[in-house]
């Protein structure tokens, strides 16, 4: 793992979602000392942070540590999981269609 380029991602998620460090360490429950030594590639991270940084800046793991694009379906099949509860079967079958139909507006626009 390169830790500069560890740091390189996450500065840059960070401001693509206009985050300060201030606001990226508060959501991450770290300080921003420590923050700013990951992003410069001078500390190494912890697992706990890497698992924060996943769900805070909704990236994978495997894209944080190695860069890699492939993406954490297994992140997202859990957040799924989780909103979905003890819903009946046919408001599930309801959010798939929606979020088919979504997709395919998505899809549509990009023409």
């Amino acid at each position: 793992m390169d830790k500069r380029a560890l740091g390189e991602r996450i500065r840059t998620a960070r401001k693509a979602l206009g985050w300060t460090q201030e606001v990226l360490a508060n959501k991450l429950f770290i300080s921003e000392s420590y923050l700013t030594l990951i992003e410069l590639g001078k500390r190494n991270i912890s697992v706990d942070t890497v698992a924060a940084l996943r769900d805070v800046l909704g990236l994978s793991a495997d894209y944080l540590l190695f860069g890699t694009t492939a993406p954490d379906f297994d992140h997202y099949t859990q957040q799924f999981a989780s909103l979905s509860g003890n819903r009946p079967v046919y408001e599930i079958e309801n959010a798939i269609k929606v979020t088919a139909s979504f997709y395919a507006a998505l899809d549509g626009a990009k023409m």
